[in-house]
């Protein structure tokens, strides 16, 4: 007989479930001091629908991964459902409620967890939705429910990854600084950062993301990496580019919107010539105006579609470089 799932209130399991949680929260610092500890699940969210059970998610870095995962099955049963790339389930179904923990390493594949919390949180228009699945499949197969999730949170990351132009944010060059300050500190053999991108020219309309051009004297792949991800930026290793590194940080499913692009390369790297880019436009408000209506038209034909969205508008790229080289 197929499991079944039956959902209440979460105002009926709050006060046990935060209880739980205090309890198993202390004794996994415990057992795992460096760790970032989080109530996740519905029973986390301050209104809705619920099985009831805790949910409790285990954040280490990389290297520490195995290790954790090691001690925590001395402390609780396996839960096989809950294997994934880069994360591992255990439980206990002898707790009230039942309760599950779940280890994932900082940036990786499933280190999502949080992430979906803070976002159902912060949207209670998510929720109702969320809630909506749940109604479906009350007293239903657990199996049936557990695909619909998956697919509701999977949509969640492709609607909060969406290409959106605002308009300039006075902001943004002091949000540059801090960041920069912030790479400085962290990165070694740092020769040179710079704010580019449609960011970097006043009064231009663009994506709310600060772009970092951090020039290095060797791009040391494995050391930036670590490096980066200590500030919560995640590696793009699919990267066809390889005079560069990309990262980013914010980018669903961890955070809720991307925030800042660091590309890293070499003095002789292509990106440092996209410097003239950001100098011509600042210079020539005309063409940037011409730009920006380009990028809010494709925005919206390709809201959903970043790399669609990047290569409708190469063409205008192109032509404005080939313009920032002649008045050099």
């Amino acid at each position: 007989m197929s499991e079944k799932v039956f959902f209440a209130d979460v105002t009926a399991h709050r006060a046990s479930a935060d209880a739980l949680f205090a309890r198993v929260e202390s004794r996994l610092r415990t057992l795992l001091p460096p760790a970032l500890i989080e109530h996740v699940g519905s029973t986390a969210l301050p209104d809705g629908l619920t099985k009831g059970d805790l949910d409790v998610q285990v954040r280490v870095h990389a290297d520490a991964f195995d290790d954790a995962c090691r001690i925590l099955a001395l402390e609780y049963a396996c839960n096989p459902g809950g294997f994934t790339d880069g994360g591992r389930s255990v439980k206990d179904d002898d707790t009230t409620p039942q309760l599950g923990v779940h280890v994932t390493a900082i940036g990786g594949s499933s280190d999502i967890q949080y992430w979906q919390r803070d976002l159902l949180r912060a949207r209670p228009d998510l929720r109702a939705e969320y809630d909506a699945v749940k109604r479906t499949f009350d007293g239903g197969d657990m199996t049936a429910y557990r695909e619909a999730k998956d697919h509701f949170f999977s949509s969640l990351v492709t609607r909060s990854d969406q290409v959106e132009i605002v308009d300039y944010d006075p902001r943004w060059p002091a949000m540059f600084e801090e960041e920069a300050a912030r790479l400085r500190a962290t990165l070694p053999d740092v020769l040179a950062v710079e704010h580019f991108g449609s960011t970097a020219v006043p009064n231009l309309a663009s994506k709310p993301i600060i772009d970092i051009l951090v020039i290095v004297s060797a791009l040391a792949t494995e050391s930036r990496v670590k490096h980066l991800a200590s500030l919560s930026y995640v590696f793009w290793e699919g990267n066809p580019k390889k005079d560069r590194l990309f990262f980013v940080k914010g980018m669903p499913p961890f955070g809720p919107r991307r925030t800042h692009h660091v590309h890293v390369t070499e003095p002789s790297g292509e990106l440092v010539e996209r410097l003239l880019f950001r100098d011509y436009l600042r210079a020539h408000p005309v063409d940037g105006e011409v730009y920006v209506a380009l990028k809010r038209e494709l925005a919206g034909k390709h809201r959903l579609d970043r790399e669609a969205y990047t290569e409708a508008k190469s063409a205008l790229v192109l032509e404005i470089m080939r313009k920032a080289r002649r008045a050099t």
